[in-house]
């Protein structure tokens, strides 16, 4: 079959070419598939401190706390632990500015956090609660392996960098969930799953 006996259909949405799709020439209609060799990385780097994340892990989460939880019909009943959750020491271990945490985190997300572990807490949310677990540690594995090369930055920005290159590696899905995405790396922090532990959130988690 010379090449004039083939022609080149549709390129299919799944990311598929068409190869003689609608031929009309003494032959009847033929369909061949041919997988385009399309590569699509799954792996993003955050520039700033050179760790690497799963960006589409992150976003699922993300989508299911937005559609489930962050839609503003939560009731806040219970204030955070600071007892469990020891922040003064927290913040010098991992060399987070207190007054952002004060000014920032405290004011607009903190009284959400108590809130929102229980809400994973329920037997409904349990598959969401290991992806969240699991993703956290990945991102937290990579993160403490490289700590050392990057002691010159504060953990905040270390937070809101891994949120901005998460934003925009998928920019059109998460356009609308910064809030989100923010409330979710803080509380990650928060609840001992992202940065050094004390020893008693070692005790604890």
């Amino acid at each position: 079959m010379s090449h004039s006996d083939i022609s080149v259909g549709d390129v299919e949405a799944t990311g598929h070419v068409m190869v003689g799709h609608g031929n009309r020439i003494n032959s009847p209609e033929i369909k061949i598939v041919m997988p385009l060799n399309r590569k699509i990385s799954t792996i993003i780097e955050v520039p700033s401190i050179a760790i690497q994340i799963d960006p589409f892990a992150v976003r699922e989460v993300i989508e299911l706390c937005h559609a489930e939880f962050d839609d503003g019909s939560y009731i806040h009943t219970v204030d955070l632990d600071t007892l469990i959750i020891p922040l003064e020491e927290k913040h010098k271990l991992n060399d987070m500015c207190p007054d952002f945490w004060d000014e920032v985190i405290s004011p607009e997300f903190e009284s959400k956090f108590s809130d929102f572990e229980a809400f994973l807490k329920k037997r409904e949310n349990n598959d969401l609660l290991l992806k969240i677990e699991s993703m956290a540690r990945n991102i937290n594995r990579e993160l403490l392996a490289k700590r050392k090369k990057n002691i010159d930055v504060e953990f905040q920005e270390i937070i809101q960098d891994i949120g901005k290159a998460v934003l925009k590696s998928q920019y059109e899905r998460l356009r609308t969930k910064q809030e989100t995405i923010d409330f979710f790396f803080y509380y990650l922090y928060s609840q001992c799953l992202l940065g050094k532990k004390t020893a008693l959130e070692k005790s604890k988690c």
